[in-house]
């Protein structure tokens, strides 16, 4: 965390014990903060003021198409009831996982040409949600 005019931050969460590179993350209105990492294959959700974090999507280090499954996982976003929507880069698909579920529900399938990379849902209507592709450099 960096409070403004601060010269240096405060951890709030250390993952390289574990080596989960963080790729994306995002909060909830409890504190929560839920972390993608690069080549972890989900999404991790950590409590304020701890290091210890639990796996809410995906399979920590296995990657798959199952709807139990994410590959490569990168944007994360939230909505008001707390639905986790991760944008699933080699999948190639958006997913969406209510919480305390154990598998997630695919809400967008891209062309097997698009990688998606962040995810935005709308502020103005709950059936829009943006996302950003990397292989095409464009937001959709």
């Amino acid at each position: 965390m960096w409070y403004q005019g601060a010269i240096s931050g405060v951890t709030v969460v250390d993952t390289s014990v574990d080596g989960f590179h963080i790729e994306a993350f995002t909060l909830d209105k409890n504190g929560f903060i839920y972390i993608s990492g690069h080549q972890n294959h989900a999404v991790v959700r950590y409590p304020p003021n701890s290091n210890i974090g639990t796996t809410v999507a995906g399979q920590l280090g296995i990657s798959s198409a199952a709807l139990d499954s994410l590959n490569d996982p990168l944007g994360v976003t939230l909505d008001d009831d707390l639905n986790l929507y991760i944008a699933d880069r080699y999948n190639q698909r958006v997913m969406k996982w209510a919480p305390n579920a154990t598998v997630g529900t695919k809400v967008i399938a891209a062309a097997s040409t698009v990688r998606l990379y962040g995810i935005l849902l709308s502020l103005y209507s709950p059936d829009e949600v943006y996302v950003s592709s990397e292989d095409r450099d464009s937001v959709y």
